[in-house]
């Protein structure tokens, strides 16, 4: 299984991981296509995801330091990538 195999079925296990960390979620959303986009000055810690193949954006806070990110922050990351089929609900 590939590091990246393993990051996916992380994401997805059940329950949520309660550890899992940024830096995680920014390779899993760049082997999906997405690119970070700078917000500028004021863009604060809001990060914002592009994936220009299918136009689909993905928002969300980047925690301070080493915090993991929040489940329910997961959560809703999880349900944008089924719901544009760049992970199916079965991957577990």
């Amino acid at each position: 299984m590939s590091k990246i195999e393993k990051l996916l079925s992380k994401l997805l296990q059940s329950p949520l991981p309660m550890d899992f960390r940024w830096e995680e979620l920014e390779k899993i959303l760049s082997f999906l296509g997405y690119e970070k986009k700078t917000s500028g000055k004021t863009g604060g810690s809001r990060r914002t995801f592009f994936n220009e193949e299918n136009g689909h954006i993905i928002k969300l806070h980047e925690r301070h330091g080493s915090e993991p990110i929040k489940p329910k922050a997961l959560k809703a990351v999880i349900d944008a990538l089924i719901e544009v089929g760049a992970i199916g609900e079965d991957n577990e």
